[in-house]
């Protein structure tokens, strides 16, 4: 018997019992029928497979192990070759790779009980659907002849090519990231004796306990006897950038394999350039996913503006290769999906290399620019959608824009505009405060020519400063942008009458109410005339004097002005929308201070279900 495994027994292989286990008993059940091991790359399939070679050489001492490297077809005919001269063929000296694969077709079809281990196969074209192996005009039936004599176990990222080979999908084991026990254990036994184990935990955790990663990790710790656990940590979250040069530290082979990829980076690497070369739109997917949160990213936006069902064909690549999962969801309706961090920092790294970095961060910014062009309510399907985007947006915002180019900085400086002011009307205003200041900050530095985009930030930022009680501040910048606006843009432009608004709001807030009874009825003069009386602008400014009549204790009127906007609103915007229940709120309380309690008690009460129903439904982010 021969024992071909080109690699040495890890003494440091950590538990990953489960899976030797599973290995075993599908074995047990039906040894004739191949398993394959699937999972991304780096995640430690082939060293489950040289453990089980070992044990079951312990097992079977009179057994022949045989590990074939299939990553090529070059690779592959090489390791039959290979074969039959280990096993002493006569023959085996001939160039032919059909008369080599014959001769050790003949063996493994002669003898019984061997185990075969098929490494990598991933290559679509090395196994066709025919199960053909390139360049030997052979199918894979015809290299290992049924029914099988011995045990087959496959190692794959490619979950489409394991699903060819085991031709069954209960004979599929999924390798997924180790346990916390498990990564803090391999941990452990790669980093130096003496090292304080304080840190371990974080350190497995942020690696996203994937065994190539931690080996990196550990290698490099102990090169650099100045770097602890904790110096590690600090360096790899500075930045993506910072993670990539980390991850490329190199491992060190592993002893009888100089051929394998040494670093989670490079192993990705390889997979990527195959998705790229079979499925296109399958890379472009990944490379506008590596900008967005790792954490479900919604079929809706990589669908863009077609069906999701037009994408699916792309994205089942990207599964395949265990670059993204489906993330499990109570309504089989949504379809989200998830990614390591880790594999974005890769993909990023790719891309720069092959100065595509920039193309497909802009691509990733007008995606989600498309999705989230206003701040404002419209309805609660598209509010629904910006409470999911949100995530992604602050990923993207926090992202340096590398493309510096006046497109996508208008882009750019308008997402953070509507996602300020989508926050604000969450009722997030510190978030917001903040959110507004940076744009203003960002279209000042960027965007000098247009300094409208400046007002507009600064309106945004008065709003919010109302909102957060600090009205005298909120009165002064409304009546800066409002006399800019007036001088740039003339006293009846849309802007200008939107501004005379909110400054009446603040003025109103400060118990200027006669100030503000001006400021909203000059806007409703001109919101009237230019976008009509329906307008929800026009709208608006008719609720804000309704409030500001009430405040003036003239309740008659006040009530008058509610009634007509409701009327309005209820046949615009519908029952439900946020500005409709607000204003049936007010004028009950209008009603209650006229004492009429009967008529105020039933808007409150046609409110209140309103809102219960709403929140029945879990909308989230229900805008105040």
């Amino acid at each position: 018997p021969i024992f071909k495994v080109p690699l040495e027994k890890d003494e440091s292989f950590t538990a990953r019992e489960d899976i030797i286990r599973d290995i075993e008993e599908k074995f047990k059940s039906k040894q004739s029928e191949p398993v394959a091991l699937t999972g991304i790359g780096g995640i430690g399939k082939s060293h489950i497979a040289v453990e089980y070679c070992y044990r079951f050489k312990k097992r079977h001492p009179d057994s022949s192990v045989i590990w074939v490297y299939s990553g090529t077809t070059t690779r592959f005919n090489q390791e039959y070759k290979e074969i039959a001269r280990q096993l002493e063929l006569p023959g085996s000296a001939d160039r032919s790779i059909n008369n080599i694969v014959n001769l050790v077709r003949g063996w493994l079809s002669d003898n019984h009980g061997w185990l075969m281990v098929i490494d990598n196969a991933d290559i679509e074209e090395g196994f066709l659907s025919s199960g053909e192996v390139k360049g030997s005009n052979k199918s894979l039936d015809q290299c290992i002849p049924r029914p099988y004599r011995g045990q087959i176990l496959i190692t794959s990222r490619n979950k489409k090519v394991a699903n060819i080979m085991v031709e069954k999908a209960d004979r599929i084991i999924n390798v997924n990231p180790m346990s916390g026990e498990e990564a803090e254990s391999l941990l452990q036994k790669k980093l130096p004796k003496g090292t304080d184990s304080g840190d371990i935990p974080d350190l497995a955790r942020v690696l996203e306990k994937l065994p190539l990663a931690i080996t990196q990790a550990a290698a490099y710790i102990s090169k650099n006897e100045l770097v602890s656990i904790s110096d590690y940590l600090s360096m790899f979250r500075i930045n993506d950038k910072q993670q990539a040069e980390l991850l490329e530290e190199d491992a060190g082979a592993r002893p009888g394999d100089d051929n394998a990829p040494r670093t989670v980076l490079d192993t990705w690497s390889l997979s990527f350039q195959q998705i790229r070369r079979t499925s296109p739109q399958a890379a472009g997917l990944l490379s506008l996913m590596c900008f967005l949160d790792p954490q479900k990213i919604p079929g809706f936006l990589l669908a863009g503006d077609v069906e999701f069902s037009h994408i699916i064909r792309d994205i089942n690549p990207l599964i395949d290769f265990s670059f993204v999962s489906l993330v499990k969801e109570e309504d089989k309706k949504k379809k989200n999906f998830q990614m390591h961090h880790m594999v974005q920092v890769a993909m990023k790294r790719w891309l720069h290399l092959n100065a595509e970095f920039e193309e497909w961060q802009e691509k990733a910014l007008k995606l989600v620019s498309k999705r989230f062009r206003s701040g404002e309510y419209e309805n609660i399907k598209s509010w629904e959608e910006r409470q999911i985007l949100t995530p992604h947006i602050e990923k993207i915002l926090s992202d340096e824009i590398e493309a510096k180019t006046e497109e996508t900085d208008l882009m750019r400086a308008s997402l953070m505009h509507n996602f300020s002011c989508f926050i604000w009307r969450q009722g997030q205003y510190k978030a917001s405060l903040q959110r507004s200041q940076d744009s203003l900050k960002f279209r000042k530095e960027r965007l000098k020519n247009h300094p409208e985009l400046m007002l507009e930030s600064k309106a945004l930022i008065g709003l919010v400063l109302n909102s957060l009680g600090r009205y005298g501040e909120a009165v002064d910048v409304h009546r800066q942008v409002l006399e800019r606006r007036k001088i740039t843009l003339g006293d009846e432009h849309l802007d200008t009458l939107r501004s005379m608004n909110d400054l009446g709001q603040a003025l109103r807030n400060q118990r200027e109410f006669k100030k503000a009874e001006h400021m909203h009825r000059v806007a409703i003069e001109g919101r009237k005339r230019f976008l009509g009386m329906g307008a929800e602008d026009t709208l608006t400014s008719m609720n804000d004097l309704a409030g500001v009549l009430a405040d003036l204790r003239d309740f008659s009127a006040a009530e008058l002005m509610y009634r007509d906007v409701l009327e309005l609103e209820e046949k615009m915007l519908g029952k439900e929308h946020p500005s409709t229940l607000t204003t049936r709120e007010h004028l009950a309380e209008v009603l209650t201070e006229q004492k009429k309690y009967e008529e105020a008690e039933k808007a409150h009460r046609e409110v209140l279900a309103l809102y219960v129903m709403l929140f029945s439904k879990k909308k989230p982010g229900y805008p105040i």
